[in-house]
């Protein structure tokens, strides 16, 4: 799609000195093109495979044609016997620069798991932490800590752990560049829109609603109390996204019916914009307002807390 470059010259954007009101004007515009090449496209999981494995575990079907299940994507945890009321999806990634690694992921779960919790609300969620290094070394140093300090919910299967195959994505190298992007950012917005994607179409099923996190927030004390309390003061009134944070995908509640479609959305345009203003545009395609605007689906303060001082981007 070419109209980006396009856009981009008519609106003179650049990194230096776009305004806030361009650059607003260069997301909804953006978000309208995408909408106009928007199809809906047919379920991903073909007849043949229907006919030889159980629908319900499949996770999707790679660009070579393999198919690809929960089981077999699973690193930790079991399958649930029911389907419980909120999944937390959580990708994580090492945050090295400079030959400094860090880490905030332990944080962020002893903080969901500990900020004055109920017993009935850890019995109806189910966090699931996506190993998004592509590097097999990374993804054992993170899943050695999960297993040293989170045994015990480990054990009460709240706890998925799961990585993707190389086969599960589409080319994210030596794409065409947007947005005045470089190569290796190009790469890295990529490959997030996809891991985001492989994180919905595997939570797809296992509860009512999703919610999508960092691993490098913190949490509001009583924070799964009150996602329900929101939930039911929406009560009939149809709402696409209930937002718990103004920070980029952060605190996005999403129903669990349409995690499919939003999936097969951010993949159809995986590198034309970065995953939130894709969200975005997502929104005013599905009849919403400006989502930043709409305030009746946000809540009324932020629940989720950035802590990490180290980027996930490229290192820095």
């Amino acid at each position: 799609m070419r109209w980006m470059v396009k856009l981009k010259l008519c609106l003179g954007y650049s990194r230096g000195n776009n305004s806030p009101s361009k650059t607003i004007l260069l997301i909804f515009t953006a978000g309208l093109m995408l909408h106009l090449n928007w199809k809906f496209q047919p379920p991903d999981v073909s007849m043949s495979c229907k006919a030889s494995c159980n629908v319900k575990d499949v996770l999707s079907c790679s660009p070579n044609g393999e198919i690809i299940t929960k089981t077999s994507v699973r690193e930790l945890g079991k399958p649930l016997t029911r389907k419980v009321f909120l999944t937390i999806g959580i990708p994580t990634v090492a945050r090295t620069y400079k030959n400094k690694t860090e880490s905030y992921l332990t944080a962020t779960l002893n903080s969901l798991l500990t900020s004055n919790v109920s017993e009935d609300d850890l019995k109806n969620i189910l966090i699931v932490v996506f190993l998004a290094d592509t590097e097999e070394s990374a993804r054992a140093i993170v899943k050695k800590k999960l297993l040293e300090n989170f045994s015990k919910y480990m054990e009460m299967n709240l706890i998925h752990v799961i990585s993707a195959p190389p086969s599960f994505y589409p080319r994210l190298k030596g794409i065409p560049s947007t947005l005045g992007d470089g190569p290796d950012r190009m790469y890295w917005r990529s490959k997030q829109s996809m891991d985001y994607v492989f994180m919905f179409y595997y939570s797809h099923g296992l509860a009512n609603y999703y919610l999508h996190l960092e691993d490098d927030v913190t949490t509001e004390p009583n924070t799964l109390s009150q996602i329900r309390k929101f939930i039911d003061q929406r009560g009939n009134v149809t709402w696409e996204v209930l937002n718990f944070s103004m920070w980029g995908f952060i605190g996005k509640l999403f129903h669990d019916e349409n995690l499919r479609l939003l999936g097969r959305y951010l993949e159809k345009f995986y590198f034309e914009m970065p995953c939130d203003w894709l969200l975005y545009s997502y929104y005013a395609s599905r009849g919403g307002k400006s989502m930043l605007k709409d305030k009746k689906n946000m809540y009324e303060k932020e629940l989720f807390h950035h802590i990490g001082h180290q980027s996930s981007s490229l290192g820095t």
